[in-house]
């Protein structure tokens, strides 16, 4: 759908920011773990009751990918190690530690040159932590994590990811 609010305009600036954020691994994007925060507030009192011995899996796409990176991690980091997420075309949601702490339990699949799975860039001169007591990073950095799968222009399905590397133009019709 693209950023077509205020809220969304405001929600892609918070990129500028990363935050510790307990249950999640890593440095993440305070919107992505701000989001998945609120998702999991609604979802948890229901699914927790029916956890035991039964397999979670969340996807999403975009945005929606970026909060089922979170969720997934922060069931995995509460104990629930059967989970898994499957995201399409989802932006970097977080440091190389949160990239690494979701490497086993994380599958993505993007189109080659999709622009969203670019962003924000690996290092990024944000703002840092908006928390006080976080350590402030010097610079946001950024880094996929999960089993990446890139689906070329012919449809081909190859492992790998391949984003843009450079002078990318954002549009939304």
């Amino acid at each position: 759908q693209g950023t077509n609010t205020f809220g969304q305009w405001l929600l892609n600036v918070m990129l500028s920011f990363q935050t510790r954020n307990n249950p999640i691994s890593g440095f993440t994007a305070l919107q992505f773990a701000q989001q998945a925060f609120f998702v999991y507030n609604d979802i948890d009192p229901v699914i927790r009751p029916h956890l035991a011995g039964r397999r979670l899996v969340f996807t999403g796409h975009s945005l929606g990918g970026a909060i089922a990176q979170c969720l997934s991690n922060i069931y995995f980091n509460q104990g629930n190690r059967n989970n898994a997420a499957f995201v399409l075309g989802c932006p970097r949601v977080g440091d190389p530690a949160f990239a690494g702490a979701v490497d086993g339990y994380v599958y993505r699949a993007e189109n080659a040159g999709d622009a969203i799975v670019g962003m924000p860039p690996t290092t990024w001169a944000g703002l840092g932590s908006i928390y006080p007591g976080d350590p402030k990073p010097p610079l946001c950095t950024y880094q996929h994590g999960g089993v990446p799968k890139t689906i070329d222009l012919s449809g081909n399905v190859n492992p790998g990811s391949t984003p843009p590397q450079k002078d990318v133009i954002l549009a939304d019709f």
